[in-house]
């Protein structure tokens, strides 16, 4: 073979955390991919490594010449956490310090049983910037303003803000009114303001901390780390490097919606569930990314966090999440959800399960409402800002069969045959209907699907609607649109009475 044609070698190893790995070529393309290690032959030429830990890069350059072998076992890459943690690339002991002992002793008093702790704080290289958090309310879980977080009141320190207190379990909302992020469910535009669901489980601290980082002074929502201690204990600086390690690789994991631990790693997560759920939490929803998760392992886990943290409604996500990924159909015997999962990999998961177990989702509860306005940026559950109602959206007497369209809650793989088929159809008869005034999420996200149904019909031509929406049915609609079965069903009812001229 001659020397230009001969193949270079790459072998690459971390030496301590198995960090993501990629080799990529002069045309941009990966060529190798590893966790920890990566050997490839490839041929002569300029290269890039990119050693990737959650949120920290590097990129490093190599020019391989015919036949060379180039090695390297000792690549390490410091990881940057949101959580101030001893070790950390972006730690520092003026954040450790404040979080530690707010843990143990609370500044505020909003109840019993319970403890929640915001921790706000600069992660970037000036560390000790002031951080504004004037944007920021506390609201309860029927979106009512609970504390409005004045920074006078806070504990602070060098670049950090903290509030700490004993606090009712249940749900609470963290609101950043200048949050921004573009929509997913819109054709276009971005929206300012966004929730945060956050959950106190009984006898536990809920950790949540919000990062500034060096281009603006205000923190982020979606970049948020979410931890959990026992109330007795409270959270220890200095006991979890390795273990932030591997919460920041399986939260970048969820982000990009692949797996990307390694079995060490995750065992570590795994192993943290009885002094830090939220670990646990996460790392078996890591487990649902990779091609055949261990699901003896998977149970185990699930059984020990229900055991820890019985009413948190994570938990009932990922029992869910998991039986709708092995496909099984018996019904759950788990809690309703009313408050949504703070993981969003969860809420999706308890969404389409929805739709096979109508009502697991609470209709007309935050955690049915809140799915038609949710934005898919971060690990964490994340939805537009929203005014909180539990009133009927119209009255279900409208139509004289509306009462069978309600009886299909409980049936969901009925056709739904009459009123759906003639909203249908009242579209198809009427090529100028718009969509664009419905101001309510759900109903335009249920009316733009019909809109789309109705093209289909006249374009093939049928009356019957075979063009792939002949069936339908509740449950087909709630998985197609990605929202529970009772949010289609307001959205039926709504353009039933209103039809599609947005006057609702």
């Amino acid at each position: 073979m001659s020397s230009y044609k001969k193949k270079a070698t790459v072998s690459l190893r971390t030496a301590r955390t198995p960090l993501e790995l990629r080799l990529i070529d002069h045309q941009f393309r990966t060529v190798a991919y590893g966790m920890g290690t990566l050997e490839k032959k490839v041929p002569p030429g300029l290269y890039q490594i990119e050693v990737r830990a959650g949120n920290s890069v590097r990129r490093d350059y190599i020019a391989l010449n015919p036949g060379e072998i180039f090695s390297k076992d000792d690549i390490d890459l410091p990881v940057e956490t949101i959580a101030p943690v001893a070790g950390a690339e972006n730690s520092h002991e003026s954040h450790g310090g404040p979080t530690e002992h707010l843990s143990k002793h609370p500044n505020r008093h909003y109840g019993d049983g319970g403890r929640l702790v915001l921790i706000f704080r600069n992660v970037g290289q000036a560390y000790q910037k002031p951080i504004d958090i004037s944007s920021f309310q506390l609201l309860t879980d029927s979106l009512n303003l609970f504390d409005d977080l004045p920074p006078a009141e806070a504990e602070t320190g060098d670049g950090i803000l903290g509030f700490s207190g004993d606090a009712d379990p249940g749900g609470y909302v963290l609101r950043n009114h200048t949050e921004w992020l573009s929509k997913t469910r819109a054709a276009h535009g971005e929206s300012l303001g966004a929730d945060l669901p956050i959950w106190v489980e009984p006898d536990w601290i809920t950790i949540v901390f919000l990062p500034a980082f060096d281009t603006r002074s205000t923190p982020t929502l979606r970049a948020a780390s979410i931890h959990m201690a026992p109330l007795w204990a409270g959270y220890q600086y200095d006991d979890w490097e390795r273990v932030n390690a591997a919460a920041e690789l399986a939260l970048s994991g969820l982000r990009q919606g692949r797996s990307v631990l390694r079995k060490n790693m995750l065992d570590l997560l795994l192993n943290q569930k009885f002094t830090n759920p939220m670990l646990g939490i996460i790392g078996a929803q890591a487990m649902l990314l990779q091609p055949k998760p261990n699901w003896s392992l998977f149970d185990t886990v699930r059984r020990n966090l229900k055991k820890l943290v019985p009413t948190h409604p994570d938990v009932t996500a990922l029992f869910v999440s998991g039986k709708e990924r092995r496909g099984i159909e018996q019904r759950s015997r788990v809690r309703k959800l009313t408050f949504p999962p703070m993981l969003a990999a969860g809420y999706r998961g308890a969404i389409a399960r929805d739709a096979e177990e109508p009502g697991l989702i609470v209709g007309d509860s935050l955690a049915d409402q809140a799915a038609s306005r949710l934005y898919q940026q971060g690990p964490w559950t994340l939805w537009e800002p929203f005014t909180f109602s539990t009133e009927t959206t119209v009255d279900t007497s409208v139509l004289a069969d509306i009462a069978e369209i309600e009886r299909m809650v409980a049936h969901p793989t009925t056709p739904v045959s009459d009123t759906v088929s003639q909203l249908w159809r009242s579209v198809a008869n009427a090529p100028e209907t718009s969509v664009g005034a419905l101001s309510d999420p759900e109903v335009k996200h249920v009316a733009q699907f019909v809109q789309q149904a109705a093209i289909e019909e006249r374009k093939h031509g049928t009356r019957d609607l075979s063009a792939g929406y002949s069936e339908l049915e509740i449950k087909n609609l709630s998985k197609t649109i990605g929202l529970p079965v009772s949010s289609v069903m307001r959205a039926i009812k709504t353009i039933s009475e209103h039809g599609f001229t947005g006057k609702q």
